[in-house]
């Protein structure tokens, strides 16, 4: 029912401890840029945003903090924390599970989901994108990586937006389902230089 095409650049640099000795491990940085398609046939614009992230790549887990500004939709924030391990299970063949919550400012909700009542924007900041995903990928050279993922997403600890996503799904899909949650699925192709 819904899809859509994100177009990202990204630039990105790991501080190692070789290069300042006060740092106990390696931190990477990153910020970029988003184009995000959506088809005519739906009635979600396209839209674009800034992007900026933080990690600690050389821990066992590793913790992930992302910022994203939409400019275009709803000129909103939106912060994510992503827990993941990286498992090469055959020679450049490599499985990522993670787990990631999400957090959305007033803006962000308020472009995404009505009230409960559909009389007009829910008015609230909160967390959101509840994730669990597992991903797959094959780097066959060190600059290109082609990935596939499933996940399992839901509003776990806000009862309001649960509520709030659970009422826009029933709205667009004729009451078919009551539910808040989905599995979403993507494709990716990666090139790196």
């Amino acid at each position: 029912d819904f899809w859509e095409i994100d177009f990202p650049v990204d630039l990105r640099h790991t501080f190692t401890p070789d290069e300042f000795a006060w740092l106990p491990t390696g931190v990477e940085v990153g910020a970029g840029y988003r184009y995000e398609y959506h088809p005519p046939r739906t009635d979600i614009g396209d839209t674009q945003f800034w992007l900026a992230d933080i990690a600690l790549p050389d821990l066992w887990l590793v913790p992930r903090l992302s910022y994203e500004r939409d400019v275009i939709r709803d000129n909103g924030t939106y912060l994510n924390l992503c827990l993941y391990k990286e498992l090469e299970v055959f020679e450049k063949v490599f499985l990522t599970p993670s787990v990631s919550q999400g957090w959305g400012d007033r803006k962000r909700v308020n472009g995404y989901l009505s009230d409960p009542d559909m009389t007009g924007p829910l008015d609230r900041a909160g967390l959101m994108d509840s994730r669990l995903q597992l991903a797959l990928s094959w780097r066959p050279w060190a600059w290109l990586e082609v990935a596939g993922f499933v996940a399992y997403s839901d509003f776990w600890f806000d009862r309001h937006i649960r509520d709030a996503s659970r009422n826009y799904i029933r709205q667009i899909d004729g009451g078919a389902r009551n539910t808040s949650w989905c599995f979403p699925v993507g494709l990716s192709v990666t090139c790196r230089f």
